[in-house]
């Protein structure tokens, strides 16, 4: 008797506790909902009653998030009403879908209309099909831009460019691409981290709220290794470029001897030893020269670069 009074006694705060582990398991497991009303058939044509009803399919089961639930008691032209809005409400949903099939003088114009119920804002998604589509293509384009919308509206829209290019981004030391890089990333916090051979790397904490787009533009350093490789090739180029100035000029007296040897030999003197050397030390001297020139510019975009 005891035990049983006791356990009447705590019952209640058992029950108290047992619902809040409940409702917070159901709140941090809570899936997305959309819910898709009817996409109604504006035309006269009895034909796209078959569109009207494997677009339905279509967007009812596709395999990503949201969860779409089909209310067909949800029936709409424009402008949302209260009673649509409660429904919705009562499912969780986060987004209301329908839409409307018409034609037009270019074809058939199919639009989808979506309500975002935690910003109160509708967005459209038109699509006219002027040719021989079948239907099944005509739903699968429409649930392609149905997921890439929702993909914009779910996901961060992130934009990189560095200087110099082709620089790996990571997002917590997974790749995701080079720069310039474009593209969809999940919502949260993250480290975002750029790196490139002879560049130092660079390491940003950043948040993405879904919906949002972050550019950032961003010119790597030269590492320090890459900083005293430099220093070392432009002291190899400038002393080539001397050593090669000085065998020049060195080049450029004996090729001046030569030639007054040659011009002032008397018979019977061998002219044509005396003139090929003469003309030998002479491309000696212009090889050296240019190599002296072509290293000292190599040197000079060296240090600018």
């Amino acid at each position: 008797m005891v035990h049983s009074s006791r356990f009447q006694k705590a019952f209640p705060f058992l029950t108290i506790f047992l619902l809040s582990i409940f409702s917070i398991y159901g709140q941090t497991n809570k899936e997305t909902v959309m819910v898709l009303g009817v996409i109604s058939n504006k035309t006269t044509n009895s034909e796209y009653d078959e569109l009207n009803i494997l677009l339905h399919e279509t967007l009812e089961n596709h395999p990503f998030s949201p969860e779409t639930i089909l209310d067909t008691l949800i029936l709409l032209d424009t402008v949302l009403d209260e009673s649509a809005i409660i429904r919705a409400r009562n499912l969780n949903a986060e987004y209301i879908l329908w839409g409307s099939i018409d034609t037009s003088d270019y074809g058939i114009n199919i639009t989808l209309k979506l309500f975002d119920m935690s910003q109160a804002t509708t967005s459209h998604i038109d699509l006219m099909i002027k040719g021989d589509e079948k239907n099944e293509d005509i739903a699968n384009i429409l649930r392609s831009k149905l997921l890439i919308w929702l993909q914009r509206t779910t996901m961060a829209h992130l934009i990189i460019s560095t200087i110099p290019g082709n620089a790996t981004v990571l997002l917590d030391n997974k790749e995701i691409g080079l720069t310039p890089f474009e593209g969809m990333v999940q919502p949260g916090t993250f480290i975002l981290e750029l790196t490139k051979m002879t560049f130092s790397p660079i390491k940003i904490p950043v948040s993405f709220i879904s919906g949002n787009t972050y550019q950032y533009d961003i010119t790597l350093g030269r590492s320090d290794s890459a900083h005293i490789k430099d220093k070392r090739t432009v002291l190899r180029l400038l002393t080539v470029s001397l050593l090669c100035a000085g065998a020049g000029c060195g080049c450029y007296y004996f090729q001046g001897r030569s030639m007054r040897k040659y011009r002032t030999a008397l018979p019977p003197s061998d002219f044509n030893r005396l003139y090929h050397r003469a003309v030998s030390w002479n491309v000696a001297r212009n090889t050296l020269f240019a190599t002296a020139g072509v290293t000292i510019c190599g040197m000079f975009f060296k240090m600018i670069l």
